[in-house]
């Protein structure tokens, strides 16, 4: 929402006629970006120490244990 609010030239962003708080989407943005380091740190050093892995295996690996899901390609055994 803010994406297309800053699309159209809106200084707020409003859903159903509510505004949100700037600082709620500072830290939304804030720990977005902070999830994607750690699980890009996550999938660099898997592949740096394993490079024989698939790296779409990986990523769905760190992905999926980030998020705790539960779902594997069962490469955790090969870790």
């Amino acid at each position: 929402l803010n994406t297309l609010s800053l699309a159209r030239g809106q200084t707020r962003v409003e859903v159903f006629k509510r505004e949100i708080a700037e600082i709620s989407i500072r830290r939304a943005f804030s720990i977005m970006w902070l999830s994607l380091l750690v699980i890009g740190t996550g999938v660099t050093l898997i592949s740096y120490d394993q490079p024989e892995l698939d790296l779409i295996k990986v990523v769905f690996e760190c992905f999926s244990a980030y998020s705790t899901v539960g779902l594997s390609l069962n490469l955790t055994t090969e870790l």
